[in-house]
């Protein structure tokens, strides 16, 4: 596409231009055809044709870009709205299905959610149940949850159970519970929060020992050591997430081991172990950016900038707070602004006292 733009500017410029140099040569009065003229017209010629170069080459890469990043999202719920007139329910949910860890992944949280409810409505039309529960836990679910809308991630969440129970999907029972865990873990519900992952881990125990059953453990372990570590139990906590990183191991999946080493630093910093935590979440930045992990490169920055407060850094975290906020903004990660917002309140404080003394 992008040769095709260029060569199409390129094209209509020296076109233009050449044009102009014959038009000019045939009206010009006999005495000005000269040297001089043969000359700057030849380099007003070579002059144009640089520009049309220049020109075509950033108009085809801003349209490739502008299509790229914009484009390609509308066509993409356009094309599910224009199946959903068709009733083409399979379809939906087979493509759906597909896009969600790679809409996940990117933090396209809000397609994510869309696509999700032209799923839900499809799954429904083609009573199935198992892509119902799936959407209603995950796409429509959490979700909702990383968009702060709490209120409809328990509704769909509980919807999800229910229809989970009726069908005796262990699995999404656990997954469902362990993200009601979640919702009040975040919310500080605490006793709550620890209601819901007993359910999630008795619901787990019962599964098949597969591959989908290690993740599920892995997972409940990390909210074990989230959980721990909001009571102030760093050393329980430690253990935790040591075992998660171990079942991980098991799992090809780069955005947990780095999700599980961010947990790690966070536990190292409130055991007065600053430079090792540092370390921990410079490694893991490194990967997240590696593999374009966008919700990690932000966890491990607010990590970084933990440390360089700790460490009295106040320029250099108020930096790098500041950074991260950036990119959660752009890409609305409302729990990491969150996050961010009370650090940078606290680090504001400690730069004023610090200014006032």
């Amino acid at each position: 596409m992008t040769a095709q733009f260029e060569r199409y500017f390129n094209i209509v410029a020296s076109c233009l231009a050449s044009l102009g140099f014959v038009i000019t040569l045939w009206v010009l009065p006999d005495e000005y055809k000269n040297v001089g003229y043969y000359t700057s017209g030849a380099l007003a010629l070579i002059t144009i044709f640089a520009i049309g170069f220049y020109l075509g080459r950033r108009t085809s890469k801003y349209y490739v870009s502008n299509y790229t990043e914009k484009h390609f999202i509308e066509n993409l719920l356009i094309y599910f709205a224009k199946k959903q007139k068709e009733n083409a329910n399979e379809e939906i949910i087979r493509l759906g299905v597909a896009l969600s860890t790679p809409l996940w992944l990117s933090q396209n949280y809000e397609t994510r959610k869309m696509i999700g409810g032209y799923v839900y409505e499809a799954a429904i039309n083609a009573e199935n149940l198992n892509a119902q529960i799936k959407v209603l836990i995950d796409d429509l679910g959490w979700t909702n949850v990383e968009l702060g809308l709490y209120d409809d991630a328990k509704e769909k969440l509980h919807l999800g159970i229910k229809l989970a129970a009726e069908a005796k999907n262990g699995y999404y029972l656990s997954k469902g519970y362990r993200h009601l865990f979640g919702i009040n873990y975040r919310n500080g519900s605490i006793e709550k929060a620890e209601e819901y992952l007993n359910l999630a881990i008795e619901h787990t125990e019962g599964l098949p020992h597969d591959k989908k059953r290690d993740e599920l453990i892995a997972e409940i372990h990390f909210a074990k050591s989230s959980l721990e570590y909001k009571k102030g139990n760093f050393d329980i906590s430690l253990s935790e997430i040591e075992i998660a990183s171990e079942e991980y191991k098991k799992i090809p999946d780069k955005e947990w081991a780095i999700k599980i080493s961010a947990r790690k630093g966070d536990i190292l910093i409130e055991k007065g172990e600053t430079e090792e935590a540092i370390k921990v979440f410079r490694h893991g930045l490194h990967d997240a950016k590696k593999y374009h992990f966008n919700k990690q490169i932000v966890t491990n920055m607010i990590g970084i900038g933990k440390c360089q407060y700790k460490s009295g850094d106040y320029s250099d975290s108020l930096k790098t707070f500041r950074d991260a906020f950036k990119i959660a903004d752009n890409i609305g990660m409302f729990w990491e602004k969150y996050l961010i917002n009370i650090e940078l309140e606290k680090l504001k404080t400690k730069i004023k006292k610090q200014s006032v003394a």
